[in-house]
């Protein structure tokens, strides 16, 4: 699933986030998209989410994640 996170910081810390997602998640993935927002494709919930980026330092709620419907074809087997 994809997610887009509001987190009130200019540049938040990639490295640190993936660390504490992959303690529920080790293919997650995180980056920043063009308008500023976190983007977490990741299998966790977004309770999980919420707790992960706790963990890591930017304190979110759950209203401050936006899931996104899934575009993957299923093309890959992924």
């Amino acid at each position: 699933m994809e997610f887009h996170v509001w987190i009130n910081d200019t540049r938040p810390d990639i490295a640190r986030i993936e660390e504490a997602l992959r303690e529920i998640d080790p293919s997650a993935i995180v980056d920043i998209d063009a308008l500023s927002r976190l983007r977490v494709m990741t299998i966790a919930l977004p309770a999980e989410l919420v707790d992960a980026l706790g963990r890591s330092g930017y304190r979110v709620a759950l209203a401050d994640i936006d899931p996104i419907p899934s575009v993957c074809c299923g093309g890959c087997g992924g």
